[in-house]
């Protein structure tokens, strides 16, 4: 069988991203740095959307981890949660990771009648803390350029 470098890139969306918001707040996360976007355009064909959060500086905890949609790209226009992580346990450690999803059935009830854009909160209880943001628009179909490099 023939390598092909973009077969398994093709059916899937992904983002990784550094996360250091020097804030102890809700932050939203920059999901294309390379447009300074906080959020990315709900396309027709998305059926799944899953995020991570990998603690990589800092002994403080993550206390908020959400998906959300809102109508324009910085994610600040009538934004709506679709889900959000029950964190039971105390992602502290560097290396703790935590993992959301959401359906493409979730992220159509949250939205309203203009949402176009989705996203992903988090809160870090220090403002000192760093992570790095895994973000996967998935697709039932392929599609040319899913992912590409990116190389600031």
């Amino acid at each position: 069988m023939a390598y092909t470098a973009n077969k398994m890139k093709a059916h899937c969306n992904r983002r990784l991203v550094d996360f250091d918001p020097d804030s102890a707040s809700e932050s939203i996360v920059v999901l294309n740095p390379a447009a300074s976007e906080s959020c990315l355009a709900i396309s027709a064909g998305y059926e799944g959307f899953l995020a991570g959060f990998m603690h990589s500086v800092g002994t403080g905890s993550v206390t908020s981890f959400r998906i959300f949609v809102a109508d324009n790209a910085a994610g600040t226009t009538n934004a709506a949660n679709v889900v959000s992580h029950a964190i039971g346990s105390d992602p502290n450690a560097v290396g703790d990771t935590l993992w959301l999803e959401a359906t493409g059935e979730q992220v159509k009830a949250a939205m309203g009648t203009a949402s176009a854009y989705i996203g992903v909160k988090l809160t870090l209880a220090t403002s000192t803390d760093e992570g790095v943001v895994f973000f996967e628009r998935s697709r039932g179909d392929k599609g040319d350029g899913q992912t590409a490099d990116y190389v600031s």
